[in-house]
């Protein structure tokens, strides 16, 4: 698969309770003009290093294809799979949301964080091949190796999104009072900017790495 990852950061600033990150990861996925649900969402709690709790949830979107040769399969990816800003069409794509909430706590120090909590929404975004009744086991066996092949690799961009989860967690904590509330939150901008610069980074590294998952058996036919 040649995708290259792109990553857009909305980052949602609330003085009071909450700071919120919206950031979207590439990799494939489909042109429907609606909104497709999210199916199939699963919750755990997840460890991290250093000895905290994130919270990750995982969802599948699907677009649905037919076609009953490779050729047809790879030509409904092509015509129905996300489409990005530079007009290149992916086959799967992967969104990751990071939310982090922390009430002020506040005193003769100054103001700093409360207890803090990280949220991971990841959502997949795949092809669903409506297999007629004439495909070949060996069209459907050669599917099935794809679909685990690129489930592999956008498992990747869900690992990357839980340890950038991670880091925000453990740099917001170790962040000092500062003399307002409002200089915290400019501190924890400041600080989570930097970590997605850095994971941003890492995405097109993956990419490259993998060549955006050629190397772990993600192509078709």
């Amino acid at each position: 698969m040649n995708k290259e990852r792109l990553i857009s950061i909305t980052l949602k600033y609330l003085l009071l309770i909450l700071i919120a990150l919206s950031l979207m990861n590439c990799s494939n996925s489909s042109i429907d003009t609606s909104a497709p649900a999210v199916v199939n969402e699963t919750t755990k709690v997840i460890a991290c290093p250093q000895g905290s709790d994130i919270s990750v949830t995982t969802g599948y979107v699907y677009y649905e294809i037919e076609g009953a040769t490779a050729e047809q399969l790879r030509d409904q990816m092509n015509q129905f799979g996300r489409k990005d800003e530079y007009g290149n069409h992916w086959d799967a794509y992967t969104e990751w949301f990071i939310t982090w909430f922390y009430p002020y706590a506040q005193n003769a120090d100054g103001c700093s964080t409360g207890e803090i909590e990280v949220e991971v929404e990841v959502n997949f975004e795949f092809p669903e091949w409506n297999i007629p009744a004439n495909a070949s086991r060996d069209l459907i066996s050669q599917w099935d190796d794809f679909l685990r092949a690129l489930q592999k690799h956008e498992d990747g961009h869900r690992e990357i999104a839980i340890d950038a989860a991670c880091e925000i967690l453990q740099d917001i904590n170790s962040l000092p009072s500062y003399p307002s509330c409002l200089k915290l939150d400019e501190a924890v901008e400041t600080t989570t900017e930097q970590i997605l610069d850095l994971y941003r980074e890492r995405e097109k590294d993956y990419d490259r790495d993998t060549e955006h998952g050629k190397s772990q058996g993600v192509s078709f036919p």
